[in-house]
């Protein structure tokens, strides 16, 4: 993903809960991406062949996944708790022109 979609990212998902995000944003933007080492990357090329979608798209979504994470979202909990996890996550990849 280039350096401007990279800006575009992360202001896309500011503005998807900027509370949230504004409190954790310190703490996580540096290790977000100092943790995505050769192996996930592979895990992240074999899983978009798998879903049938871009590498950009799936290393996104899964930057956006793991920052709602750290938000305090969770998916596990019940299916509402899924549902608006999953709204959050396709309105940061829509907004990056990131669609399946």
């Amino acid at each position: 993903m280039s350096a401007s979609a990279m800006c575009c990212f992360w202001v896309t998902l500011c503005s998807v809960d900027y509370e949230r995000f504004a409190a954790a944003a310190v703490k996580t933007v540096n290790s977000t991406f100092e943790t995505m080492d050769r192996d996930a990357l592979e895990k992240a090329a074999e899983q978009a062949n798998e879903y049938g979608h871009s590498f950009d798209r799936e290393v996104a979504f899964l930057t956006v996944h793991s920052m709602l994470h750290l938000l305090g979202y969770d998916h596990e909990d019940d299916e509402e708790s899924r549902l608006e996890m999953r709204e959050k996550e396709e309105k940061a990849l829509s907004a990056l022109g990131l669609t399946r």
